[in-house]
């Protein structure tokens, strides 16, 4: 991919943000001790040399940026990652999936059981307050719940 393109790209992503995400004007990214607004113009604008690291790290702190992930954004024709985005590598987003799909097959089990209120507890779509069970956890009570015959419900 040619710079010209990576540099237009780039740009895009940063106006994107200052503008429809974050809300804020070129001066205030500038009032942040961002780029000038000479600067912002040509970068958004994907003209003019690429950035520098001072000018990545300009961008990272205006518009609240992990940092070093501008330089990312650049080189990889990437997004942008914000601060409070968690990063997550390969094998964490494995386990993510892994407990996904453990967590989809608990749900699954335990509405088939009639165990419909257990499930319900603390898994909101904000989190919850209440249930934490372990991967292990969940496998292990997935699979002791599967041997249960369904008559079991009224017993509990």
């Amino acid at each position: 991919m040619d710079e010209e393109h990576l540099r237009k790209r780039f740009g895009e992503r940063v106006k994107h943000r200052r503008e429809n995400v974050l809300g804020l004007s070129m001066k205030k990214v500038s009032d942040r001790d961002g780029p000038s607004l000479q600067r912002q113009v040509t970068l958004e604008d994907g003209r003019g040399p690429n950035p520098s690291s001072a000018s990545f790290a300009k961008i990272e702190a205006a518009l609240q940026l992990k940092p070093g992930t501008a330089r990312a954004s650049f080189r990889n024709d990437a997004d942008l990652v914000p601060i409070d985005e968690p990063v997550y590598t390969a094998q964490q987003v494995a386990h993510l999936l892994e407990l996904q799909r453990a967590s989809i097959e608990l749900q699954r089990v335990l509405t088939e059981k009639g165990l419909t209120n257990w499930a319900a507890r603390g898994l909101t779509a904000g989190g919850g307050d209440g249930l934490t069970v372990s991967y292990e956890g969940i496998v292990e009570l997935t699979e002791t719940l599967k041997k249960l015959p369904d008559s079991r419900r009224e017993q509990i």
